[in-house]
């Protein structure tokens, strides 16, 4: 009868020290990853908002994706309200704001861009007898209106807010979300909003049927106000807490910049806005 092969003790024994001691060191190499914690909204779905408190949206599904991608810095993620957000970055709190439009003259202290992550489409949405009346000239057209937009928004574009600034529209601004209560409770004649953000606003009051039906009368009378790239911003590093700022961009762009290649971006923003 052959012998029965039985595994060296002494072998399994080293193995297991030998096991023992890389553990620690894979722990450490998962470790040194720097900590990149940059700043969003909280109330801009489908981008990123709470959902029972936990912060979701295409954005936040994108920033995880781009975190896997770069080894060296590990992507959290805070939320703020918008404007808070955007001074928190100003200032030096947060090494950077997403998703701001490219608006250097009004963000003047926004120094660098990140590769562009997403475009969005911004529209009007106005009551049904201001919408009757075809208004293809933007903001011409809209002279004499209430308009709401969003706390800290630049999404109406600069000429919007020198009519303002001369009287000859009213700006209304209003948190995110309360934009949509707002053009239905009658509070503005309309609202500038991206057009993906008020499909989900519709979706989210689709009932009762009534309310759902009369949102759905105004989500298709928009008119185009513009199309813009959303970016990750930063600011110059005021107070000089992120040596490592320029090397993440570096790194945080080639991501990028692979994702749009393999159609990824697109594929995450579409499983949040598919009806």
């Amino acid at each position: 009868m052959p012998p029965v092969l039985r595994p060296c003790r002494t072998f399994l024994f080293r193995l297991f020290q030998a096991a023992l001691f890389l553990l620690p060191s894979l722990a450490a190499a998962s470790d040194d990853a720097q900590v990149v914690v940059i700043v969003g909204p909280p109330d801009y779905p489908p981008y990123s908002y709470l959902d029972d408190g936990i912060p979701r949206g295409i954005f936040h599904e994108i920033f995880a994706e781009l975190s896997d991608r770069i080894p060296d810095y590990r992507i959290e993620i805070d939320v703020l309200p918008w404007k808070r957000a955007l001074k928190s970055v100003e200032i030096g709190q947060h090494i950077a704001v997403f998703p701001p439009y490219y608006w250097p003259e009004q963000r003047p202290w926004i120094t660098t861009y990140s590769e562009p992550i997403l475009k969005e489409t911004v529209a009007t949405y106005c009551q049904p007898p201001i919408a009757a009346r075809p208004r293809t000239n933007w903001p011409e057209d809209y002279f004499g209106l209430r308009i709401g937009l969003g706390l800290g928004s630049l999404a109406a574009g600069p000429a919007f807010f020198k009519a303002a600034e001369e009287g000859k529209l009213t700006h209304v601004a209003i948190p995110l979300e309360s934009i949509i209560p707002h053009l239905l409770a009658n509070k503005v004649d309309c609202i500038v909003q991206d057009t993906n953000v008020l499909h989900y606003q519709y979706r989210k009051y689709a009932t009762p049927r009534s309310l759902g039906e009369k949102l759905e009368v105004y989500a298709r009378l928009g008119t185009q106000v513009s199309e813009n790239w959303a970016y990750l911003a930063f600011s110059n590093d005021p107070q000089h807490l992120f040596p490592y700022q320029e090397d993440f961009i570096r790194e945080l762009n080639d991501a990028i910049r692979a994702m749009h290649k393999e159609g990824r971006i697109d594929e995450i923003a579409a499983a949040f806005t598919a009806d």
